[in-house]
């Protein structure tokens, strides 16, 4: 019954931290967004995985007002993590329209 409970809980927060992903990479704030992406886990189900790519993968095409750079950089670090090889044309799209992925902004 504890494990269940526990199973449980761990659903209920993967899916309150994941519906914080969406509106921070959905938002304009970029320190939210920036947060956000470096502080997702990396124990996920296959499900949670799949919906986790899909949200990091549609925040990549996303114009910021600023460290566009920097976002996409930490996305693609997350990606890179999860081995989610459906993502790398979405890279390669960026690197043919000459998007910045790299660091730009002063730490």
């Amino acid at each position: 019954m504890s494990i269940l409970c526990f199973l449980g809980l761990f659903s209920l927060a993967w899916a309150d931290s994941l519906e914080e992903l969406k509106k921070a990479l959905q938002g304009n704030d970029v320190e939210a967004a920036w947060k956000a992406v470096d502080g997702m886990t990396q124990k996920l189900s296959p499900q949670q995985r799949e919906e986790t790519v899909n949200i990091l993968r549609s925040a990549l095409k996303k114009e910021w007002a600023r460290c566009a750079g920097d976002i996409r950089q930490s996305i693609a670090i997350q990606l890179a993590a999860m081995k989610a090889k459906e993502a790398i044309p979405d890279l390669l799209q960026l690197i043919r329209e000459k998007k910045n992925i790299d660091h730009e902004c002063a730490e």
